[in-house]
């Protein structure tokens, strides 16, 4: 069965988010993904970033200086587990949205600058959206 991976980015963000976000949906012939930009409505200005294809999605923090991000790889054919990986980040973003979660700065490891990743807890388990490095729980 083929995957729409459009209908399937605008129905979690609707699902997610509601009427509370803006959000402008564009598509990329180069990697074939669709991808949408989130502005909040609310007096705090925040942009995310999602980008879907058949094989993987990607979300970014992009009010974050360097932006925070992470990509989940899902090689399967069913649109409904690729629509729960992509619910479950997508509730990472909303949280952060809500002022949910810390930011905490980290060292890098040649030039020890500090660089932001977000840090929270949800349904019991940590995620952490890093530059280069991000960790969601098993």
């Amino acid at each position: 069965m083929s995957i729409d991976a459009d209908r399937m980015l605008r129905r979690v963000l609707a699902e997610v988010f509601g009427d509370n976000i803006e959000v402008e949906y564009s598509y990329d012939p180069k990697s074939m993904g669709h991808r949408a930009l989130l502005t909040s409505v609310d007096d705090k200005p925040t942009q995310l970033g999602f980008h879907v294809t058949h094989d993987w999605c990607s979300v970014w923090i992009l009010d974050l200086e360097p932006d925070v991000s992470m990509t989940d790889f899902d090689y399967d054919y069913e649109e409904e587990p690729k629509a729960a990986n992509l619910r479950a980040l997508a509730r990472v973003l909303h949280a952060y949205v809500n002022g949910e979660g810390r930011i905490e700065y980290r060292p890098t490891l040649i030039r020890r600058r500090l660089q932001p990743h977000f840090v929270v807890e949800i349904d019991g388990g940590v995620w952490s959206l890093g530059h280069h490095f991000s960790r969601r729980p098993v």
